[in-house]
């Protein structure tokens, strides 16, 4: 994704310049001990979100090591969601440099203690936008599906779209439900649509 300097979360995926057929082909099997991992991952997180609520409303502090915790377990659930979305081949156990995410740590003055309590309904706008635009996830996976499986190529809009919608979902839990940052996310559809300022290449 493209980042604007100022924002303190980076995700970005690398454009797969070729991808295995084979590897595609079967992914419905080895997803499931990825997605698997990927649901146990959400159980310490959440942990930790409740464990760091405190200390947030009491001294606009996230402990630094509940931080690097959380962002570690974040980056883990993203190299799942690129294998799940098909734009890597490596399965997310393995250390994957194409798939990367990092979020700057929070000092006091980057943290109130009044948006603990209001980011739930500050991003509502984005979750309707967000339940729209994944009303084409299914179809869009369908058609990565079918050409990986017949060229080795992700087509390019696609991986547009779908890690732009990745990104987006990143931001927003990181912003409403993980509590790491107040930086209210952008409503980046520049991101999802080739054309409309992203980096081909991102």
């Amino acid at each position: 994704m493209a980042n604007s300097t100022d924002y303190p979360i980076v995700a970005e995926i690398e454009y797969p310049q070729r991808l295995s057929r084979l590897s595609t082909f079967f992914r419905f099997l080895t997803l499931i001990p990825a997605s698997i991992l990927g649901g146990l991952a959400g159980i310490p997180l959440l942990l930790l979100t409740v464990l760091a609520f405190l200390p947030i409303v009491i001294a606009k502090v996230y402990p630094r090591w509940m931080f690097n915790l959380v962002v570690a377990l974040m980056r883990f659930l993203h190299q799942v969601s690129a294998y799940a979305f098909l734009v890597t081949d490596r399965f997310p156990l393995a250390h994957n440099p194409a798939v990367r995410f990092e979020v700057a740590y929070p000092n006091r003055d980057d943290l109130t203690r009044v948006m603990v309590f209001m980011k739930w309904l500050l991003v509502l706008p984005h979750s309707i936008v967000l339940s729209i635009l994944s009303l084409l996830l299914i179809p869009a996976l369908v058609v990565a599906w079918m050409s990986v499986v017949a060229s080795g190529r992700y087509p390019r809009p696609v991986f547009h779209y779908l890690v732009g919608l990745m990104d987006w979902h990143l931001r927003i839990a990181a912003y409403s439900q993980l509590l790491i940052t107040d930086a209210y996310p952008p409503f980046a559809f520049n991101e999802l649509f080739p054309g409309s300022g992203r980096d081909a290449s991102a």
